[in-house]
């Protein structure tokens, strides 16, 4: 990671959000990564491949989002935590 962009990860903890994870950590333009989960502890941390650079729980993320001026959200969860998750990044513009 090496670029101006901070992105945050929801259903990180998942398959597909440990993938997310990894190609966030891989991409040029990422400088920052924040995974949100509902099981922040199933999340890869410390070295291991697409650790973020920051985990919350889920229903931390509206907090999280003004702390590390998010300039991306991306949601891979189910409908219903999308919801709260969109209107939390809504709210924060």
């Amino acid at each position: 990671m090496g670029g101006d962009l901070t992105v945050a990860i929801t259903g990180a903890s998942g398959r597909m959000g440990g993938e997310l994870l990894t190609a966030a950590a891989d991409h040029g333009d990422v400088g920052y990564v924040l995974a949100a989960s509902r099981t922040p502890g199933n999340v890869p941390s410390g070295d291991a491949p697409g650790a973020p650079d920051a985990v919350v729980e889920d229903s931390a993320l509206g907090t999280a989002l003004d702390e590390h001026a998010v300039d991306v959200l991306v949601d891979f969860t189910v409908p219903d935590a999308s919801v709260e998750y969109l209107r939390a990044a809504a709210d924060r513009g």
